[in-house]
């Protein structure tokens, strides 16, 4: 039989309250499909596909305490996830109640006290110990995937343990299963359903049209020129705007496909901006222009830099453009940024990191553009 569902107010109000002193967060209610995911996994696995900024991973922040509120039973959370910032920004928030899967020795934890268990997917699937460790667990559990769209980006070749994850349906035959994204495709969902071995799962989901969002689309050359000239096109129009207005520019992330497009695209601003290019000392903290990738992210005091720098108040930080491959968007504070030029049709157009009013300036060329046009219309339906 079901369990059923918290349907009052007062018991509603009261695990947020315990999640609250458990966390020092102050969150006051509930969204709708917050609710409503929180309510499907009690009976079933869910796929919850909602914007950024609503608050995903609050649904597995509360999953312990609307477990023991429905059941009178503690529970557990394995949360898989794609990055080691996101995680650090968890554990920070859910401090001793969260464990490291990771290099922590397994008798470090502390079965009474902790609640949320952390890991990538490669430090848990084909781990015959960490297997072990999960199964004597005797307390009930959940498996949240966050940034579930990894599956697709990711589960080819660069990360095939994520296409592996449902092996954990072995191990714990009865977790149920939260996958997490802020915009997927309806092809994506059902994909996403089958590698995690769902059946029936609950689809939460919302339509991908922002009214915070709008979508500007301009051309840039086509093949009549070459493509340095075709970027070129893109940054110098930004960079000279920059020089104008300095710390009057507002906040912006250049989406290139490739580091080679993005070392260009610093090269640029370099020889327009000149001296313009810091404000003070010429180090990454005074930077107006940085530039960001995968070799970026190895080097964590300059990427910690980056990080903070772009979550700051425009009024609070020099930075202003970011020369980025889609390295940069999960795990980062973009709240403050306003403009997104994608120097290019995207790559990925489930990968969407805007959550506050945002212009998504596209340049692209007429060839370009009819090659994309089928996956945007998919994203939309």
């Amino acid at each position: 039989m079901a369990a059923p569902c918290i349907q009052s107010k007062m018991a509603s109000d009261m695990v947020i309250q315990k999640y609250n002193f458990m966390s020092g967060q102050n969150i006051s209610n509930l969204r709708p499909l917050q609710q409503k995911s929180l309510d499907g996994l009690m009976r079933q696995d869910v796929v919850a596909s909602l914007p950024t900024g609503y608050g995903k991973s609050l649904i597995y922040e509360l999953l312990p305490f609307w477990h023991f509120e429905e059941t009178g039973k503690p529970a557990i959370v394995l949360v898989l996830e794609p990055l080691n910032v996101i995680i650090e920004q968890q554990m920070q928030k859910l401090k001793e109640v969260s464990f490291f899967i990771g290099n922590s020795p397994h008798s470090e934890f502390d079965k009474d006290k902790t609640m949320f268990l952390f890991a990538h997917p490669e430090a848990v699937i084909g781990k015959p110990e960490v297997y072990k460790f999960l199964q004597s667990q005797s307390t009930y559990m959940y498996v949240a995937v966050d940034e579930a769209h990894c599956i697709l980006d990711w589960g080819h070749e660069f990360r095939p343990i994520f296409r592996d994850i449902k092996q954990l349906r072995a191990v714990r035959p009865d977790a149920r299963f939260l996958a997490l994204s802020a915009t997927v495709s309806i092809n994506g969902i059902s994909d996403i359903t089958k590698f995690l071995g769902m059946e029936n799962p609950q689809i939460i989901k919302t339509s991908p049209l922002r009214s915070n969002i709008s979508l500007i689309v301009l051309h840039r050359p086509g093949r009549k020129v070459s493509t340095h000239a075709s970027y070129d096109y893109v940054f110098e129009n930004i960079f000279g705007d920059l020089k104008k207005r300095k710390e009057n520019y507002p906040v912006t992330l250049i989406y290139c496909v490739g580091i080679n497009w993005v070392g260009y695209g610093y090269e640029v601003a370099q020889r327009i901006l000149g001296d313009d290019m810091f404000v003070g000392n010429r180090d990454v903290e005074n930077a107006r222009v940085v530039m960001f990738h995968s070799s970026v992210g190895r080097y964590d005091k300059t990427k910690e830099i980056i990080y903070k720098n772009i979550s700051k108040r425009p009024d609070e930080s020099p930075l202003r453009v970011v020369i980025s491959t889609i390295a940069l968007g999960m795990g980062a504070d973009l709240r403050h940024v306003t403009t997104v030029v994608h120097a290019g049709p995207p790559q990925n157009i489930e990968a969407s990191p805007y959550s506050n009013n945002c212009s998504c300036m596209r340049m692209t060329s007429g060839d370009q553009a009819h090659k994309k046009k089928a996956a945007w219309e998919e994203a939309n339906e």
